[in-house]
């Protein structure tokens, strides 16, 4: 019976000593874990506040606000409101940051218009201000508010000092759980990418001649403000009867995107952002392809009627982002719109918040004279790579030069008219070629199902259709001939004199067998890049990409990697990834890309299989030539999505990558924002760069891309848990044996 109480000595004396400080004190809760309240003179918005989940699960901030109150204040104030799901992953970080604090070292998760200053305290609620749950609260300096947790950080931090939680411990006492330190922000994406770039040592994954990339960059946050798609549709200057409060500006989203509108100004002439600038509400979100009007208030600039008069958007760092003039008299009811490009025109049909039209009075001003036939020279719907390589081609068949300006272009569901601001110039010689690129038209030519093309005169008078009704196969274009006739054609001929079939075998006639005169020399793949077009070469490597997947009749192989392309088709032969081929062929140039272009299946030998080789593990900004061909894997948040194509950065440049049609790849569904991880091959096409993943799995999407599972368990806390429960066997053990043994006593008195 003694060593039961020895036990249970053992056992009081744990739970009496002083737990051994954790990471977290097995806090249970979402922490506010750094605040920076400056950043200086001339920077005192360099605000941000720094979550951190030390939790063992995923958290999700909807329904979660951030909030602040002043030295006395009895009120909540709004920093953000989380209305949509933001998920901190387990042991993981969450960023705000004021949207003026453009130079921050890392990208936040999230900005708003919101700031903090000395003796302020900030807290994490969830539900309703005022009265939701408080989650975290600190308080600083000589704040007297509802805020700190037992006592106040006596001390106001210095520009670019931050108030960071101690070891994430949370024992609800603000003055001793921070300390002031130098600012170091993190965010969701910097903890996902420190996952993902400490999973392995980096030089583990640098082959042959790629070298070990230089220290990653920090994360900046690049260009927060675009008005790439943001147009000034429509301006009413003078409206009927009074003007003050009544004249409107009329804005267009032509890009896919919702934009947040909250703190833009719109003003008139002048230098700069100007006081009586009207400055647009927070959270004024702004949907693609949607209009937005603004009245200007009364108190606001007012447009001038006579002497002309601009209309200029600025970023909410005062950045003139798009600037509209007109220089003539604004009569009364009349708008100046926007036609086409940066052609404006006073129209009297106003047309608030829906596309602008014209009178018919008004188009018959608009002479024209039509000098020279043009037609539909080239239709380019399926490009082998990027859908914005698309293009329809027009060309003067007549005598003399036709001036474009006016003409109209379209399909069965969308009309491009041709403007100055798109070309350099819309006038074309007799015999010459105007290109008009998906991009510019915004026309996007149907890959199945058939399409009609029209190409009409100012005057909407057809001038020339063309239709194709079967399927555009890639890398083909619908091409007219010699005689007027079209044909499909493997040779897309933007700017030039079509070709067809003829040329593609008299091209293959010329590359069977090797160059007379010329001998076969064996290079590594390391050695191919040095040599010059035309070499005849035979390399060694092993498949990452079979055919078809990145273009018909096209493998890559890795190493330093190099685009392979065999004129005569691999369909008879077994390739598998991971197979190691010997090759033999003409070292040659696809739009810029380096290949090999193999003539003969006898020019390909499997000469064994090994396991695949591991992706090279890349910056974002890396992505170039120096990579060109090979296999490579990196991460970085989403900054564009368009199409097939989506860009990812990570702070060192912004990444390209394109879903190729012959993949088979179904894109997942990607937000801007979203941390995504791609495994692709880097590939060139004229002057851009690009990755092509081969297979959905190389596409991995949302904080499961790089965080999966857990980490193991471990710290003090966790042994000590181990301890106890060993020794609570250990007395049970005690107890059962001392139980035992007063029964078998008891049995033998019997």
């Amino acid at each position: 019976m003694a060593r039961v109480f020895i036990w249970l000595g053992v056992i009081i004396l744990l739970f009496s000593l002083e737990p051994i400080p954790t990471s977290s004190q097995n806090v249970d809760h979402l922490v506010i874990s750094q605040i920076q309240t400056t950043g200086g003179a001339g920077k005192t918005n360099n605000d941000f506040i720094e979550l951190y989940n030390p939790t063992g699960a995923d958290i999700d901030l909807e329904g979660y606000r951030l909030l602040k109150r002043t030295k006395n204040g009895s009120l909540d104030t709004s920093i953000k409101s989380f209305t949509e799901p933001a998920i901190i992953p387990a042991g993981g970080y969450f960023l705000w940051a004021n949207s003026s604090y453009t130079d921050i070292s890392v990208i936040p998760d999230e900005t708003t218009s919101g700031t903090i200053a000395f003796d302020n305290g900030v807290a994490l609620r969830f539900g309703p201000s005022d009265t939701g749950e408080i989650i975290d609260s600190v308080a600083w300096g000589v704040a007297k508010n509802e805020f700190i947790e037992s006592v106040a950080i006596p001390q106001n931090p210095e520009a670019n000092m931050a108030i960071k939680r101690k070891n994430n411990q949370d024992t609800n006492n603000n003055a001793s759980d921070f300390e002031i330190v130098t600012s170091n922000p993190r965010s969701t994406l910097s903890f996902l990418l420190e996952e993902f770039f400490s999973e392995e040592d980096q030089s583990s994954f640098f082959q042959e001649d790629q070298q070990t990339p230089p220290d990653r960059p920090a994360v900046i946050f690049e260009d927060t403000y675009s008005a790439e798609f943001i147009v000034i549709s429509e301006i009413v200057p003078n409206p009927p009867g009074k003007d003050s409060g009544a004249e409107w500006i009329e804005l267009y989203n032509s890009g896919d995107d919702v934009i947040d509108l909250g703190g833009w100004m719109l003003d008139d002439e002048g230098e700069g952002v100007g006081s009586s600038a009207y400055v647009i509400p927070d959270n004024k979100l702004f949907s693609g392809f949607t209009y937005l009007v603004v009245t200007l208030p009364a108190n606001s600039f007012a447009l001038n009627n006579s002497g002309g008069d601009c209309i200029r958007l600025f970023s909410p760092d005062e950045q003139l982002q798009k600037e509209v003039c007109y220089n003539d008299t604004a009569e009364e009811d009349k708008s100046f719109a926007r036609r086409s490009g940066s052609v404006y025109e006073w129209t009297d049909v106003l047309t608030l918040g829906t596309p602008n039209t014209f009178s018919a009075k008004e188009a018959a001003k608009k002479t024209v004279t039509i000098i020279g036939e043009v037609v539909i020279n080239e239709l380019f719907p399926n490009p082998e790579d990027d859908e914005d390589e698309e293009f329809i081609e027009l060309k003067n068949i007549g005598d003399d030069e036709v001036d474009l300006l006016g003409w109209l272009v379209s399909d069965e569901r969308r009309i491009y008219e041709i403007s100055e601001a798109d070309f350099r110039t819309t006038v074309i010689p007799a015999g010459g070629y105007l290109e008009i690129p998906r991009l510019v038209s915004k026309i996007a030519l149907n890959n199945s199902g058939g399409e009609k093309v029209s190409l009409l005169a100012p005057d909407e008078t057809v001038k020339d259709e063309v239709i194709y009704e079967e399927s555009a196969k890639e890398g083909k274009s619908f091409s007219r001939d010699n005689q007027g006739n079209f044909l499909w054609t493997d040779i897309p001929t933007s700017g030039g004199l079509n070709k067809f079939e003829e040329a593609i075998e008299e091209e293959r006639e010329e590359d069977d067998g090797e160059v007379a005169g010329e001998s076969v020399e064996f290079v590594s793949l390391k050695e191919v890049r040095g040599m010059p077009l035309g070499s005849q070469v035979q390399v060694t490597g092993q498949i990452v990409s079979l055919p078809g997947i990145l273009g018909e009749n096209v493998i890559y192989i890795a190493g330093s990697g190099i685009r392979v392309f065999l004129t005569g088709g691999f369909e008879l032969l077994e390739l598998s990834v991971g197979d190691l081929v010997t090759l033999t062929g003409e070292l040659t140039s696809f739009h810029n890309e380096l290949q090999i272009k193999v003539g003969n299946i006898s020019d390909v030998a499997v000469v064994g299989s090994t396991k695949e080789k591991e992706p090279v593990r890349i910056e974002t900004g890396q992505v170039g030539e120096s990579l060109e061909g090979q296999l490579v894997r990196l991460a970085g948040e989403v900054v564009e999505n368009s199409g097939d194509t989506f860009f990812i950065d990570n702070g060192s440049g912004r990444a390209r990558i394109y879903i190729m049609g012959s993949t088979g790849i179904e894109k997942p569904k990607i937000r801007k924002g979203d941390v995504a991880v791609v495994t692709g091959v880097v590939s060139q096409f004229n002057e851009n760069y690009r990755v092509l993943p081969r297979v959905f799995s190389d596409i991995e999407v949302g904080q499961i891309a790089v965080v999966s599972g857990t980490l193991p368990r471990t710290g003090t806390d966790y042994w000590i848990k181990v301890l106890f429960i060993i020794i609570c066997a250990l007395v049970a053990f005690e107890v059962g044996d001392y139980i035992l043994k007063r029964i078998s006593a008891w049995r033998n008195k019997i």
